[in-house]
């Protein structure tokens, strides 16, 4: 396939002592990456999916490219009259390091540990040409390779548009009043409340939604034309972990483990290196993001369908049989309350995540008992 060598600005993070300076600080870096981006024809990206939203322009349709059997959406550009981002302009905010791409955040600034403030992106120099008295380390090694896969759902096509890989349109679950269409553009939706669903499954969705409340009436808020269904993307599996393995989890997980007998902090421990690893992030990360409510990582090493079954048991594990016992040493019944609320939060979820997904990502793998939920769900 066709590909162009562009130049990516990629910044990461050093901690070092400037000469002239006592102490060490945080010093955000860049650097200039080589990319060979596919080039694509222009005939070649076939309309596959078009949406009506509620959460995008009103009355406004969306359209999803298909190629190379992935979705792609144009980047916006509002200062472009097409409103699109062009293929000159897109190689030339990249290798600037500007903070925006078209109109939307530049990507980039999320390869790293943490994400990556838009002014200090801008106002980053090399690693080199900075004066250092002592340099104690940096994280180009994690930032660079996340960089690289980033940028392989980028696209660059001969129609003068630049594309990027798409989650495509998903529905959502919202009980007795049926389901709406959500707008999906780049990452696995996630939701505490509503169970998403990948457009590809839209009559699980419905079904679904019949198995939990029996007030289901199956109307969806929004209009989807699939015309390709080749393309679709399903991610539904990845969508329910990192909403089981949600880092507000990890934080309750790891305050009532605080001195506990050895079972239960490797239970915590396998929990959140479990939570952590969906996020591909270390456990410091994963609970200080919980605090800050962090955007995470792109362009991680997908999980493997291993991992993710185990992120979920982990969790779940842990809920079950080691948040009461905190009571027993503190004279608490926090910890109580958090498996109860953690099981009435989750219980369709995981019940969901046993029936639909287990046995896709490990066809031979063991279901363990969950009963389906009863009643009205949110």
């Amino acid at each position: 396939m066709k590909t162009e060598r562009i130049s990516i600005a990629v910044p990461f993070r050093a901690q070092a002592t400037p000469k002239g300076a006592r102490a060490a600080r945080e010093i955000v870096c860049r650097t200039a990456m080589p990319a060979d981006v596919r080039v694509a024809p222009a005939d070649a990206m076939v309309p596959a999916v078009v949406s009506r939203a509620w959460d995008f322009k009103p009355e406004a349709a969306r359209t999803y490219y298909g190629f190379d059997g992935d979705l792609w959406l144009r980047v916006p550009d509002t200062s472009s009259n097409d409103e699109v981002l062009s293929v000159e302009r897109a190689v030339a905010d990249l290798a600037s390091g500007r903070g925006y791409l078209g109109t939307m955040a530049n990507p980039f600034l999320r390869v790293g540990e943490r994400n990556v403030p838009m002014y200090k992106f801008v106002e980053a120099k090399p690693l080199e040409d900075l004066r250092l008295r002592v340099l104690e380390s940096e994280d180009s090694a994690r930032a660079l390779p996340n960089a690289v896969r980033l940028a392989e759902d980028l696209l660059l096509c001969e129609d003068g548009f630049c594309y990027r890989r798409s989650v495509g349109p998903y529905v959502e679950v919202v009980g007795a009043e049926g389901m709406r269409l959500v707008s999906g553009e780049f990452e696995p939706p996630r939701s505490a409340v509503y169970q998403p669903f990948c457009i590809a499954r839209l009559e699980e969705a419905a079904e679904w939604g019949a198995t939990v409340s029996d007030l289901f009436d199956g109307t969806l808020d929004g209009d989807v034309s699939i015309l390709d269904r080749s393309f679709l993307p399903v991610h539904d599996a990845m969508s329910v972990a990192l909403c089981v393995g949600d880092p507000s989890y990890g934080g309750w997980i790891a305050e009532t483990s605080e001195g506990r007998d050895a079972e239960v902090l490797l239970s915590s421990d396998a929990a959140l290196r479990g939570m952590a690893r969906l996020r591909g992030v270390e456990v410091a990360t994963l609970l200080a993001g919980h605090k800050d409510r962090t955007e995470w990582p792109l362009g991680v090493e997908p999980p493997t369908p291993e991992e993710i079954v185990g992120a979920v048991d982990a969790t779940r594990h842990h809920f079950e049989h080691h948040m009461d016992g905190f009571g027993e040493i503190r004279g608490s019944q926090l910890g109580s309350s958090y498996r109860a609320l953690f099981e009435r939060r989750m219980e369709a979820t995981l019940a969901r995540f046993d029936m639909c997904e287990r046995g896709r990502l490990l066809p031979d793998a063991p279901h363990p008992e969950l009963a389906i939920p009863e009643g009205p769900r949110p």
